[in-house]
Order: C-alpha cells, then sequence, then structure tokens
C-alpha cells in the first residue's frame, strides 16, 4: 500500500450487501422488545419476523423496524452497511449490480395439511420414496438402514411437513427444494444431523445433542427463492448413534 493511501478512509460498503444470520437476529430482537412493550400485535410480529427471516439483501431490513423505538441505535447501522441514504427507506434499495431490488410478497405462513401420516420401516435397507402432494407428514423407523426421502413434490407455498424418525445406526436422506425452511427438534445421542443446504434454505436448530452435534453446510447460488417461500420442514425424533443427512436439490 502506498504511504498516501494510508490516511485515505476506508473504501464505503458496496449497496446491495447480503443480508446473514448477524443482522436478521439484531433485527428480530427488535421486533421481539416491541412487541413485549405492546407495540406490535401478534399478526404483526408475526408478519415482520417472516420478512426478516426472508431478507436476502440488508436492504430490505431498516423498513421493518424504523417505526419503533426499540430500533434507534439499529437502523442507522443497517444503513451505514446498505448505503441507504437517511430518509431514502420509502425508495427502492439497490440490489446486485446497482439494479433496484422489487419488494418481493410475503412468505406464506406455513400450515400442515389434514390427513395420515405415511409410515416407513428400514431394516439393513432402504429405499427411495417420493412423497407426493397433499401428505402431511412421515413417521419413520430406521435400523441399521434408512429411507431416501424425496420431499420436494410435498413441500411448496403456505405447506409444512413433518418428520418423526426413531433411528438406530442409521438414518434417511432427505431431499428437500430450495427455498425451505428446516426446523430441526430432534434429540440424539451420540450423532447428529447433517445439513447441506444453500442460500435460500434456512435451519432453526432447536435440537437436543449428548456427545453429538449437527453439521451445516452451505454453499451460494443463484437461486433468488427467499427462506420459507416454498414451506417449512419440521424434523422431529430420535436418534441413536445415527443422524439425517439433508440436501437441497431443485425441481
Amino acid at each position: 500500500m502506498r504511504e498516501d493511501d494510508a490516511d485515505q478512509p476506508p473504501a464505503p460498503r458496496p449497496r446491495g450487501l447480503r443480508a446473514g444470520d448477524t443482522e436478521r437476529e439484531k433485527v428480530l430482537t427488535v421486533l421481539s422488545d416491541a412487541h413485549a412493550a405492546g407495540r406490535l400485535t401478534p399478526e404483526e410480529l408475526d408478519e415482520r419476523q417472516s420478512a426478516a427471516l426472508a431478507a436476502r439483501y440488508v436492504a430490505e431490513l431498516p423498513a421493518l423496524i424504523d417505526d419503533l423505538p426499540e430500533g434507534a441505535a439499529l437502523v442507522p447501522e443497517l444503513e451505514r452497511l446498505s448505503g441507504i441514504a437517511p430518509g431514502r427507506r420509502g425508495g427502492r434499495a439497490a440490489g446486485k449490480d446497482g439494479q433496484a431490488l422489487v419488494p418481493r410478497p410475503p412468505v406464506q405462513p406455513p400450515v400442515r395439511q389434514d390427513g395420515d401420516a405415511r409410515l416407513r420401516v428400514a431394516v439393513l435397507s432402504g429405499s427411495e420414496v417420493v412423497v407426493a402432494p397433499g401428505t402431511p407428514a412421515v413417521n419413520s423407523l430406521a435400523l441399521m438402514g434408512g429411507d431416501t426421502l424425496d420431499l420436494r413434490s410435498v413441500l411448496g407455498p403456505g405447506v409444512e411437513f413433518e418428520v418423526l424418525c426413531f433411528a438406530m445406526w442409521a438414518g434417511n436422506e432427505i431431499i428437500v427444494p430450495p427455498g425451505v425452511e428446516i426446523v430441526d427438534k430432534t434429540v440424539n445421542m451420540m450423532a447428529g444431523n447433517e445439513f447441506k443446504i444453500t442460500d435460500s434454505v434456512r435451519v432453526d436448530d432447536q435440537s437436543v445433542n449428548l456427545m453429538a452435534g449437527n453439521d451445516i453446510s452451505r454453499r451460494s447460488t443463484e437461486d433468488e427463492t427467499q427462506p420459507g417461500e416454498q414451506g417449512r420442514l419440521v424434523l422431529k425424533g430420535f436418534s441413536l448413534m445415527a443422524g439425517h443427512t439433508i440436501s437441497v436439490q431443485p425441481r
């Protein structure tokens, strides 16, 4: 670096900066505090939380909290990161390559479908299973084996799907489409689940692990689908020296 460059101010952050979990969590904290103070109804809280979790760019976040005193300190911080000029939050924010971001429709809240769960038993073996649309859940028993559960047909906007599995020395391979929210509520002993996901998928890890832990690897893609736009997958059950592998594949 040249000596005269040392006194130069740092270059401003580029417009269209992608949002990360850190920025989203800060916004969620503000929203929770505002709800506790009676400023947001439960419906408003749910709507804004969904929008925060689905945000792809930092520029989408300030508008969610700029009318709340709890967000007074965070809004300027987000504006600096995103390059939004003060007082310009009402306009369209810049996205990749300086192009304007078109507001996306809100993510449809997922609802579990009515009907009977599909039962799967895998002992020392497994099968490839394409779960049909309209199926509400899969109940699975895996003993030294496991199925490949393809959920790309059953998951979609407004759909909540549940996989309840009890596994020993094995686990299922679970395939989901881009744009899914995954809530992991499993209990695992000497094992854990492996998530091979993309930027368009969010994992809410509520699992309980003993002598184990989940492994989450993420890769970037050009897919613009929002997390939760294609529904929610809820994982439940117990695994002993076993775990599931969840991967993302396009339809």
